[in-house]
């Protein structure tokens, strides 16, 4: 990860490229935000086919839609990686991507 000052990101906090595997966040960010970014980035890359198969569900309808499940996953993933709620809570039942691929494994 690579924090980048406000003239470089433009108008982007968060820019990750897949080739090289390089994640660059804004300077702007404060410190939490730059955490919530990074574990964003970290759901994607971490649960990317789980994401994938739950987007594909046929109930989401259009493009919109599942761009939008997506992104409500990984900020899921982004608030369970950081809240010690949520983990605590996830570690009684089992982890998050253990319960999302086994719910929708039964469905």
């Amino acid at each position: 990860m690579e924090v980048l000052k406000v003239g470089e990101m433009g108008s982007a906090v968060r820019v990750f490229d897949p080739e090289r595997r390089e994640l660059k966040i804004s300077e702007v960010l404060r410190r939490g935000s730059k955490n919530f970014q990074l574990a964003y980035q970290i759901g994607l890359l971490d649960c990317g086919g789980v994401i994938e198969r739950i987007t594909r569900e046929p109930e989401l309808t259009s493009d919109e839609s599942r761009a939008l499940c997506a992104w409500r996953l990984a900020n899921y993933f982004s608030g369970a990686a950081l809240m010690p709620t949520v983990i605590s809570c996830a570690r009684r039942r089992r982890s998050a991507t253990t319960w999302i691929s086994s719910s929708t494994a039964s469905a």
